[in-house]
């Protein structure tokens, strides 16, 4: 089981772990979204992956769900998240606090030099991070059903693989 240092101490992950973006958690647990049942779909066929969340992702996804539907939505992610019986972890922050605004310093460059939003600025370096520290081969992925900003960025420092919800494809782009 891999394990990083973080500012609490140590954070241990499973060696097959996956990052999830906004829209899948979104479309998991908006039955009405478009891509609902792929990504219930989906996520039953990787069940092997230990799934991480970072806050970021938390943040937006609730954001998301409270204006598209209700409270109920909302609800039911946190619930999913803080399940102990689960195979999904919230990622820690990784940075001290005061590397922290040096961190979001790197998104804010990353996001102007390449047009991305955010919250998948902070997934590449976060898979970067774990990929790096780990030695992670493939490289971490991240799962997602939006892939423009992660082939704008695939070969621009970061080492991440993406897993595109669409097709059910492991992009490995370490080659």
């Amino acid at each position: 089981m891999p394990t990083i240092s973080i500012p609490a101490g140590t954070f241990d992950f499973g060696r097959r772990a996956a990052l999830l973006d906004t829209n899948v958690l979104v479309a998991l647990h908006d039955d009405q979204d478009n891509n609902h049942e792929q990504t219930v779909l989906v996520l039953e066929e990787e069940s092997s992956y230990q799934w991480l969340v970072t806050v970021p992702v938390i943040v937006e996804s609730c954001g998301l769900l409270g204006a598209r539907r209700s409270e109920t939505q909302t609800y039911s992610l946190l619930l999913w998240l803080l399940d102990p019986g689960s195979n999904v972890v919230i990622m820690p922050e990784l940075y001290y606090p005061k590397s922290l605004t040096e961190a979001t310093q790197d998104h804010k460059n990353w996001m102007r030099r390449y047009s991305v939003d955010y919250v998948d600025a902070s997934l590449m370096k976060a898979a970067d991070h774990l990929t790096r520290t780990c030695e992670l081969r493939p490289h971490a992925p991240v799962f997602t059903f939006d892939t423009g900003d992660y082939f704008k960025c695939c070969r621009q420092g970061y080492l991440y693989s993406l897993f595109d919800m669409k097709t059910a494809e492991l992009l490995d782009f370490s080659t």
